[in-house]
């Protein structure tokens, strides 16, 4: 996402030729191991591998070595049933968020054991249920495969030799890959080359860095010494120069401090966040795009919104604040679109405000931070502040020519950033982005429709709504030329405009006219709220006689809607919770203070009712009489309620 957003800049707004090559690493350690099990796993359960035929036998075998190797405390000859209190004998304390061993600290350790300990849960409940035929979760049966595929492995891997098994996975994952691209509107590279499209250079390319005795020969492989290159004059850092010294990430990447792997008998990698798929705890884009959490151009505001070179934390935070700014730009190009596009709108010449220059400001501040490493969050930080000048500024000292300059920059800054489809700043043929428009098609339908609401509503908030008001709204025809789709969407507009013409023509036009304007404006926000709502549409209401913006439904007005729901909710639930209480109060009120204490607890009371004697004859303490006391007046306080509320 960084390199596409990198890529347009350079090509769209300092106008280089930019020519992009991506490289697949399709050869390596971990790609030949993964399709290796995966390909067992698939023999495996097609029942083709004799030695493992015995299903049973080898899930147990599997689970076994799967606990020796990364749960050791765990004893390896327990039962899976069994699995569970001795997860939580043995490693009690990590799953409380505590360190294996006292003194130390958690850290990616810890976390792995968590993973292990999940995967071994996962797989041992998956176990049990498909020994009694049970139905097994997919979470569950996932967590077996991921047990059973190193144990096939280690037993029979070296029987898989097929070039084709790994070249299926790497063309699967590629392909998934590239659709994943597609989906976040990344341009397709110029370039495209494979590891394995150039072994031949690879290997000879080893060849003269051991002709230079800077690599050697062990168990089959060919290593690069570090020692030996530094000691020539040289220094050695993985990717960047700031690591030079940092052991931890060259053991990380290459595995040994003096020794880099430079041709093994096997080789192997998808690369991605190492730490994130070694502990199972990544959401892949598919996932968060399918989610309906994320969109393709909220994923690519939040990346916007930090530097390249940094790390991206994508949490609620930064969600909340990619989805501010969106619905900023949203309102923006609405509201502008509503101005530009408004036959009765009466232009002005700009006064009390400097909004034209303030845009070349931020032009010019623009290209200050594009030059500065492609800083991209302080651009997003100047279109919205220049957003928020335009919103401060009164409407009607805004010239036409200055609202369509300022969103035709912003409409060519969010092509520049792909958040706009496949436009670029180029192809700017309207004001805007996708997504702040209603279908075409049904646009005169809601535009009929939005005209006779609006006419309703400014009648009916002075009851001056009169029967000949009410008369039906026509029907626009439809456009010559529509597709499945469009003649589906209008249809079901139309509908919803016969619905609302049949609810007009059954208002009862008798009544008053204060009555009759009652009834109008309750038709009007069901409207809103519900008829247009329940199909994406929303008309927003605007201050004086300005027309409502038919605009559609995004995801925060979505999300402010369930707020004010919400909020009504709890209103209800509180009021009817007061009501309930005070009926319980009335009901209590019912029996009378006097009456209330003449029980067989007690044997003598005075005049009010107040027990003076227990039911043995002994006079009542004076503690416990005053107590008794409080709940008398109490008592005698709803009694004299209750005794009102009869009388009305």
């Amino acid at each position: 996402m960084s390199t596409d957003i990198i890529r347009r800049i350079l090509r769209d707004y300092f106008k280089f030729n930019v020519t992009l090559q991506m490289n697949y690493t399709d050869v390596d350690d971990k790609i030949i191991l993964r399709a290796r099990q995966q390909h067992l796993l698939g023999l495996f359960k097609q029942k083709k591998l004799e030695a493992a035929s015995d299903v049973t036998v080898t899930r147990l075998a599997a689970l076994e070595a799967y606990l020796t190797k990364n749960l050791p405390r765990v004893s390896q000859k327990i039962s899976p049933d069994k699995i569970e209190s001795e997860v939580e004998k043995h490693y009690s304390a990590v799953l409380s968020g505590y360190p294996l061993d006292p003194g130390t600290l958690p850290g990616d350790r810890e976390a792995k054991l968590k993973m292990h300990i999940k995967t071994a849960r996962g797989a041992s409940i998956a176990i049990g249920d498909l020994e009694q035929g049970k139905d097994v979760p997919e979470d569950n049966l996932a967590d077996l495969d991921d047990v059973i595929m190193p144990w096939l492995d280690q037993n029979f891997g070296a029987s898989v030799a097929e070039k084709s098994v790994f070249l299926e996975l790497t063309k699967k994952f590629e392909e998934r890959f590239e659709q994943d691209m597609e989906n976040l509107n990344c341009l397709t590279p110029d370039i495209v080359t494979r590891v394995s499209d150039y072994a031949v250079q690879i290997v000879n390319f080893v060849h003269v860095i051991q002709n230079n005795k800077f690599a050697y020969t062990l168990g089959g492989s060919v290593y690069f010494d570090i020692k030996a290159f530094e000691a020539a004059g040289n220094t050695y850092a993985r990717l960047e120069p700031w690591s030079r010294q940092d052991g931890k990430l060259i053991a990380e990447g290459e595995g040994s401090l003096t020794e880099a792997a430079l041709e093994k008998r096997s080789t192997a990698s998808i690369s991605g966040a190492k730490m994130s798929k070694s502990l199972k705890n990544f959401t892949t884009i598919r996932q968060a795009l399918n989610s309906g959490d994320w969109t393709p151009r909220g994923l690519r505001i939040v990346f916007l919104m930090h530097s390249w070179n940094d790390g991206i934390e994508i949490n609620e935070g930064s969600k909340e604040k990619g989805s501010s700014w969106e619905e900023k730009l949203n309102n923006f190009f609405i509201n502008a679109k509503a101005v530009l596009e408004d036959p009765d709108y009466v232009d002005v010449a700009d006064s009390k405000h400097d909004l034209a220059g303030e845009l070349e400001i931020k032009k010019k501040e623009t290209y200050e931070a594009l030059c500065d490493s492609f800083d991209t969050p302080t651009v997003m930080d100047k279109m919205s502040r220049l957003i928020t000048a335009y919103n401060t500024v009164d409407p009607s000292t805004v010239s036409l020519a200055t609202t369509k300059r300022i969103a035709a920059w912003m409409t060519e800054m969010v092509n520049l950033f792909g958040l706009n489809g496949i436009a670029t700043p180029e192809t700017i043929t309207t004001i805007g982005w996708s997504g702040i428009d209603v279908p075409e098609d049904t646009k005169p339908i809601l535009i009929s429709l939005s005209r006779r609401r609006d006419y309703l509503r400014r009648k009916a908030k002075t009851d001056a709504v009169v029967k000949d008001d009410l008369t039906p709204i026509p029907i626009p025809l439809s456009s010559q030329t529509t597709s499945e789709t469009q003649t589906r969407t209008r249809a079901s507009f139309v509908e919803v405009l016969k619905n609302i013409n049949r609810d007009m023509d059954k208002l009862d036009a008798s009544k008053s006219a204060k009555d009759l304007s009652k009834d109008v404006l309750h038709l009007c926000d069901r409207i809103r709220n519900v008829d247009l709502w329940d199909y994406d549409v929303y008309l927003e209401d605007r201050e004086g006689n300005k027309p409502a913006l038919i605009r559609p439904v995004t995801r925060e007005l979505r999300a402010t809607k369930e707020q004010e729901q919400a909020r009504e909710r709890k209103k209800q639930e509180d009021k009817e919770k007061r009501e309930k209480e005070a009926a319980v109060n009335a009901e209590k009120g019912r029996l009378n203070h006097e009456e209330m204490f003449r029980t067989l607890e007690f044997s003598a009371w005075d005049d009010d009712g107040l027990p003076t004697k227990d039911k043995d004859g002994e006079e009542v303490t004076k503690s416990r009489r005053k107590k008794l006391q409080k709940d008398w007046e109490r008592q005698k306080k709803l009694h004299e309620a209750w005794t009102e509320a009869q009388k009305k």
